[in-house]
């Protein structure tokens, strides 16, 4: 197994970003962001996570973004999770 040294500063790249959308509207902000982390924490350290409601021209739901401090495992969790029903059944889209 090959070690990758992680840098921890704030991440600005956008390639260490994942977007997930058409979270459905069937569970509070809290719950979700829970669910999201235990997920995606998985694949390795996060920076950030944000839950938010979805704009109000948009159907009812959430998107939520996650920050990994590397791009490794930003790019795995994206590649993985993508199409996957990490909420419920509902498959989420993940970028």
């Amino acid at each position: 197994m090959e070690a990758e040294v992680v840098d921890f500063r704030v991440p600005v790249e956008s390639n260490k970003t994942v977007l997930v959308w058409d979270i459905p509207p069937t569970h509070g902000e809290a719950h979700i962001h829970a669910q999201l982390h235990a997920v995606f924490s998985s694949f390795g350290p996060v920076y950030l996570l944000k839950v938010s409601p979805n704009a109000p021209l948009h159907p009812p739901g959430f998107y939520a973004l996650i920050k990994f401090f590397s791009a490794a495992h930003a790019a795995a969790a994206q590649r993985i999770t993508d199409g996957r029903p990490l909420l419920d059944d509902s498959p989420l889209k993940t970028q």
